[in-house]
């Protein structure tokens, strides 16, 4: 994960995840979904520390591959909150713009998984 100092926190928020409402809106029972949240968390942090490296190697193409990926799996996992990050991410070949990009994100996703404690 990145780290964040104080004044670099991103302010984005997410308004509003309810484990409940999206367990039944995919069909899963409470136990099933949070053991495929704890998957997604684990497999977005991933991703998030690949496109790291890849934009720090300014290797655009596998950041782009990356961020398709993170947003196939937020789409199914019914989040939302980085859309326009996601989609810096899958086009932009600026790299100070991608490390803003990949902080927010990294961030909504820490405030996602500390829903989950």
């Amino acid at each position: 994960t990145l780290d964040l100092e104080e004044d670099e926190t991103p302010t984005a928020v997410i308004v509003e995840y309810s484990k409940d409402t999206v367990a039944s809106e995919i069909g899963l029972d409470i136990d099933s979904f949070t053991e495929l949240f704890s998957d997604f968390t684990r497999e977005s942090n991933a991703l998030v520390s690949s496109m790291t490296q890849a934009v720090e190697k300014e290797d655009f193409t596998l950041c782009s591959s990356e961020a398709i990926k993170l947003k196939g799996m937020s789409d199914n996992m019914h989040i939302t909150g980085y859309e326009n990050e996601i989609e810096t991410l899958r086009h932009s070949q600026d790299s100070a713009e991608l490390s803003t990009a990949l902080k927010t994100v990294d961030a909504i996703l820490a405030q996602l998984s500390k829903q989950w404690i």
